[in-house]
C-alpha cells in the first residue's frame, strides 16, 4: 500500500487505463447484448411460422432464390394451413435514399404501406402521411402509409407492402423465402419428411429452417456485423494488460535497491511475489470498479442516445451484470499472470551490483 502511494500519478495513469478499457469493453457489451435480445423479441414477436424456405447459396448476396414455381405447388398442399411468400429489397430507392423493402401477405387497400419505427423517426414520415415511390409500372406513385411497426433490418428505414399491391406496380422473378405453417392436426415429427419430400423432386438447391435455425441465422448476421467490435475490446483488454505489466517492470527498475535492500534483511520470494500480486490486484479492481460505474453512466446514453439519433431504434436495454461477476472473479487469477513475469525480473536483480553503493 505505501508503495502504491508512493507512485500516485504513475498508479493512478494504470488505473485509469484499466478504468478505460473495461469501461469501454462493457459499454460495447451492452449494446451487442441489448441488440441480441431485441432482435429474438422481434423475431418471436414477427415470426408466426413453424418453418422458412431459403436458397442458402443467394442469401448472402439477397437476391431472391427461392422459385415462384414451388409457391404454387405449396398451394396445392392440404397440410399447409398457411403459407406466406417474403420478399426483400435492401437497396429499394426513394428520394435519392436507399431503404430497405420487405413484401408479404397482409390487409391493407391499393397504395398502402407501413414503415418501420425508425423510418417515422429519422425522415419524418409516419402514419398518416403520403410517401412517394417509383414504381416499375407506372412510374411515380403516392402511397399512404398505414402505419408504423418495429423493425431492426435497415439502418435509415424500412418499407413494408403488401405481396398484392407488389404484384401490381413492380414484376419479380423469384421469392427470397417462403414460410409456412402446418396444419396442426397434422404430427409434428411429420413436418419436415413432407417438405424434404417435396423439395427433392426439382427444389434440391433449397434449405429448410425451424423456428430456432431462423433464429441463429439472424444471430449469425448480427455477429457478423459486430465482430468488429468483438476486436475492439480484445485490443482495450490487451492495452490495458500492457499498461500493468509496464507500470510493475518499471517499479521494479526504478525500486532495485529497496528490493535488494529488503532481501538482504531477510525478504523472501513469496513476500516479494505478495508485494507484486497486492499492488496489481489493487490497480486491476480499482480500475474494473471505476470502469464499471461509468459503463453505469455511458452505456444508457449510447443505446438511448446515440443509437437512437443515428439508427432510430429503440433497444430493449441489457446490462452484463452476468459477465462482470465472471470480470471479479477472474481479477486474482489475471493479477497472479500479470505479476509473475516482474516478480522474475525482481528475483534476479544481483544484490552485489545493487547494494554495491552503499
Amino acid at each position: 500500500w505505501e508503495e502504491i502511494q508512493k507512485e500516485p500519478i504513475q498508479n493512478t495513469l494504470t488505473a485509469a487505463t484499466i478504468l478505460l478499457s473495461s469501461s469501454l469493453v462493457i459499454t460495447l457489451t451492452t449494446l451487442t447484448e441489448s441488440y441480441k435480445y431485441s432482435l429474438i423479441k422481434w423475431v418471436n414477436e414477427e415470426s408466426q411460422f413453424d418453418y422458412s424456405i431459403i436458397n442458402p447459396n443467394k442469401l448472402s448476396s439477397g437476391l431472391p432464390g427461392v422459385p415462384n414455381q414451388l409457391l404454387l405447388e405449396l398451394t396445392k398442399r392440404n397440410e399447409l394451413e398457411k403459407i406466406e411468400p417474403f420478399i426483400i429489397q435492401s437497396k429499394f430507392l426513394i428520394d435519392k435514399n436507399y431503404f430497405t423493402l420487405n413484401v408479404y401477405p397482409f390487409e391493407s387497400n391499393d397504395k398502402e404501406i407501413y414503415v418501420s419505427s425508425n423510418f417515422c423517426y429519422l425522415e419524418k414520415k409516419c402514419k398518416g402521411d403520403t410517401l412517394q415511390i417509383l414504381t416499375e409500372k407506372f412510374g411515380k406513385m403516392d402511397f399512404s402509409i398505414k402505419g408504423e411497426k418495429e423493425h431492426f433490418f435497415s439502418e435509415r428505414g424500412t418499407i413494408m407492402m403488401s405481396y398484392h399491391v407488389f404484384q401490381k406496380y413492380f414484376s419479380h422473378s423469384d421469392l427470397n423465402s417462403i414460410r409456412l405453417k402446418f396444419n396442426p392436426m397434422i404430427p409434428k415429427e411429420n413436418w419436415s419428411i413432407i417438405l424434404n419430400s417435396i423439395l427433392k423432386k426439382d427444389f434440391k438447391e433449397l434449405k429448410i429452417l425451424d423456428e430456432n435455425a431462423l433464429k441463429d441465422l439472424y444471430l449469425e448476421g448480427m455477429n457478423s456485423v459486430f465482430s468488429v467490435l468483438d476486436s475492439l475490446k480484445i485490443c482495450a483488454i490487451a492495452i490495458s494488460l500492457l499498461a500493468l505489466l509496464t507500470s510493475l517492470i518499471y517499479n521494479i527498475r526504478e525500486k532495485s535497491k529497496l528490493i535488494a535492500t529488503l532481501r538482504a534483511i531477510g525478504l523472501n520470494k513469496y513476500q516479494l511475489y505478495k508485494i507484486l500480486f497486492f499492488q496489481s490486484l489493487f490497480l486491476i479492481l480499482i480500475g474494473l470498479l471505476l470502469g464499471v460505474g461509468n459503463s453505469l453512466v455511458l452505456s444508457p446514453i449510447v443505446i438511448y442516445g446515440i443509437n437512437r439519433n443515428a439508427f432510430g431504434w429503440i433497444l430493449d436495454f441489457h446490462y452484463p451484470y452476468e459477465q462482470i461477476g465472471y470480470f471479479l472473479l477472474f481479477v486474482p487469477i489475471l493479477a497472479t499472470i500479470v505479476s509473475f513475469y516482474p516478480f522474475l525480473k525482481a528475483a534476479k536483480i544481483s544484490l552485489r551490483e545493487s547494494l554495491n553503493y552503499e
